[in-house]
């Protein structure tokens, strides 16, 4: 890294009563410099060297096209300078400041990774994923260039920092610098922002570019995570009375009812066939019969994180805390408090919590002992040997399917070399260096292997015709960005994630014996198809789909309940 002024040191340097260094004899060390110089080359460092993509984008927006404009983003370079010069003289001694400053290198080289590689923002959610994932996944993301970041905007200026020699001065005069320094840098900065106050209030009211800070965001995001965590929620589990569910009276007894409830991941709208997506992407799908397609849903979340909790949380959307929703009763709590049989198959990191209480068969944790690879199962697998185990049951019954999906970046993992139908493919996790074309392809043939095991499920439902009246919902927990706008896989914050990372596929599949049995109403049906939906709709319709009621249930919000043809009373 830049190395201010300074002379070689000869030795480890002492530390004075006072807090100054002063060198003895000894080999050399390091590069001597000023507290100052060392806080304000290591801002510059991270500013200009960390933060590409946020400059490219900021440039971008800003549209420069005057000597004025370019006198703002100069402007906007020296304040964030000034600014984290500002935080790292914050620092009591000269040794954490030069910790302050190594770990600052390391992290903004993991994260400018993330942001340059896949144009990802690092927010509370980003960071909660991280926490949250498995080291399958993880490890689709050690690439080479992973490593180089690491090791040339990582570990050398970290270690380059440890090893410069600080050269304090007393406290009385270290306190009288830091002041100077903190009412010169507040003048300059106030003057830059009050001179292009129009800019920089459009800077931070329309531009989003901001989120892409590194490594601010970063630290922030994990500041929001690590409180959340911490100080929003209980431990303790809550059994919400208002979640319990109840049945509805039927007039003659029935065959048990049976839903596989199918939650995909990273499947987004715009590849499937279904919804109009020109190439053959649900074959198998497309020729089913008693299928509805809901062309028209938004996720609640751009993440597995959020979107799984949110999915199957009785608040929705807009009440939804992801830290307290683990700790609160769900959907599948509503459906066992009803007398329902409930399981939890996990083909993906883990249920986020949802199926704390649930019995779980986990394909993901284990997947020798599942009859899989070592390298893992696939979606497929999770059906396997419970056709015979399903002609026996007794009770009404749910079966929660967590898929691999089209999980990234590793696509072309996600689906057996068979469904390898749209070529060239790409076999990459480092996304960038593959053609839009291989790319694409890829993630259809993970969608063409989504067709093939909803078709698989949906022939099992039909096989147990004779003992259940059965039904399938599938929706994904979010999108994904291919590309688009220089985007890459999901997370982006909420407010102003794309299109590609919110719209999801939904649909829905009924047996004849479950059609007959309320008398399913098809127009009404149809007509939902186009309807704006959100996955606020799924806890709802699965409560509805069962005849099952609670306090919470809203049948506005019931895509099948709201469908039968004959009266229910509650």
């Amino acid at each position: 890294m830049p190395c201010g002024a300074g002379l070689v040191a000869r030795a480890m340097p002492a530390r004075s009563r006072y807090g100054q260094e002063r060198t003895a004899p000894g080999p050399k060390r390091a590069i001597s410099q000023s507290p100052f110089a060392f806080a304000i080359l290591v801002s510059v460092f991270l500013v200009a060297v960390y933060n590409w993509r946020f400059w490219s984008e900021t440039i971008e927006a800003a549209h420069p096209a005057s000597v004025e404009d370019f006198l703002f983003l100069l402007s906007l370079f020296v304040v964030l300078v000034l600014a984290h010069a500002g935080i790292f003289l914050l620092m009591p001694s000269t040794r954490t400041l030069r910790i302050l400053a190594a770990s600052a290198f390391l992290l903004a080289a993991g994260a400018a990774f993330f942001i340059d590689s896949y144009n990802v923002v690092i927010d509370k959610e980003m960071i909660r994923n991280l926490f949250e994932t498995d080291s399958q996944e993880a490890s689709a993301f050690i690439v080479p260039r992973f490593g180089l970041y690491l090791l040339l905007l990582g570990v050398a200026p970290a270690v380059l920092a440890l090893r410069t020699r600080l050269v304090a001065p007393t406290l009385g005069r270290r306190l009288a610098q830091r002041f100077g320094f903190y009412a010169i840098g507040l003048a300059i900065s106030g003057g830059l922002i009050f001179q292009f106050f129009p800019y920089y209030t459009s800077f931070f009211t329309e531009h989003k570019t901001r989120a892409l800070l590194n490594p601010v965001q970063p630290i922030s995001g994990f500041a929001s995570y690590l409180h959340s965590e911490i100080f929003g929620t209980d431990d303790s589990f809550v059994d919400d009375p208002e979640n319990h569910a109840h049945s509805l009276r039927e007039a003659v007894a029935q065959k048990p009812l049976l839903l596989f409830l199918v939650v995909g991941e990273t499947a987004r709208a715009r590849n499937f066939q279904l919804g109009g997506y020109p190439r053959p992407t649900n074959p198998e799908l497309a020729n089913m019969a008693n299928l509805y397609y809901f062309d028209n849903v938004v996720s609640c979340g751009t993440s597995t994180a959020v979107s799984v909790p949110c999915i199957f949380a009785p608040q929705g959307h807009e009440g939804l805390n992801v830290a307290r929703a683990r700790h609160h009763s769900n959907l599948l709590d509503a459906l066992h408090s009803a007398g329902l049989s409930v399981e939890w198959r996990e083909n993906n990191s883990s249920s986020k919590g949802v199926a704390a209480r649930a019995k779980t068969v986990n394909f993901i944790s284990d997947p020798k002992a599942a009859g899989c690879s070592i390298d893992g199962c696939y979606d497929e697998d999770m059906i396997a040997g419970l056709a015979d185990r399903l002609k026996g049951i007794k009770q009404n019954s749910v079966i929660v399917f967590h898929d691999m999906g089209s999980h990234g970046p590793a696509y072309w993992r996600r689906y057996p070399s068979r469904f390898e139908q749209f070529r060239p493919v790409c076999r990459t996790s480092e996304l960038w260096k593959c053609s839009q074309e291989s790319l694409l392809n890829t993630y259809d043939n993970t969608i063409l292997y989504t067709d093939h095991v909803l078709a698989e499920q949906i022939h099992l439902l039909q096989s147990l015709s004779a003992f259940s009246d059965t039904l399938l919902i599938y929706v994904s927990d979010h999108g994904e960005s291919l590309g688009e706008h220089g985007l890459y896989l999901h997370g982006a914050p909420y407010a102003f994630a794309p299109e590609e990372q919110i719209k999801v596929p939904y649909l829905i599949w009924m047996s004849e014996g479950y059609r007959q049995r309320y008398s399913i109403d098809d127009k009404c049906f149809r007509y939902q198809q186009h309807r704006p939906l959100t996955h606020d709709t799924v806890y709802h319709t699965v409560l509805g789909s069962l005849g099952l009621r609670n306090t919470f249930y809203k049948h506005d919000l019931d895509l099948i309940g709201s469908c039968w043809g004959i009266h229910q009373t509650h």
